[in-house]
């Protein structure tokens, strides 16, 4: 399932060269953007993820395409992963009780195609920051749910 989207023009990620502004009032150093690890094993998925992020700003993507992958990605700096529950690897919330369980202190966003109201419960339960699903998600809404859960 893709995540719908409204059609924008194909441009590259914003810098500083362009003028704008790094995120300087999160943290208050001049760090250059949001690290997102993005765990999501569906290539169309991952395209479009992506797209929206690069539209809302200061983003940049690491991409693991399995649990065992983000694990590995995890040892690396990061502020905030993206997870799909369904990798090839893992299935459901084992999939965020593996992530969590290699990384306690990390923000969780889940991002999946399960439009189910007692797995987000139980995704909130589990440590996730929060549960959005794919098709009911703008870049918008996206941007602002990695970056409300970003600890300075």
């Amino acid at each position: 399932m893709l995540i719908q989207s409204e059609a924008t023009s194909h441009r590259p990620p914003p810098s500083e060269a362009d003028g704008e502004e790094s995120l300087t009032g999160i943290w208050g150093d001049k760090r250059r953007g949001v690290t997102v690890l993005i765990v999501e094993d569906n290539p169309g998925d991952l395209v479009l993820v992506r797209h929206m992020l690069k539209s809302q700003g200061h983003f940049e993507f690491v991409h693991a395409a399995t649990v065992q992958d983000a694990v590995k990605q995890l040892s690396c700096p990061t502020d905030v992963v993206l997870l799909d529950l369904d990798l090839p690897d893992s299935q459901g919330l084992d999939t965020l009780r593996k992530v969590r369980a290699c990384q306690a202190s990390i923000p969780i966003i889940i991002l999946t195609g399960r439009d189910d109201r007692n797995m987000a419960v139980e995704a909130l339960r589990n440590q996730a920051q929060d549960y959005l699903v794919k098709g009911q998600v703008d870049a918008h809404l996206l941007a602002q749910a990695l970056l409300r859960h970003i600890r300075a």
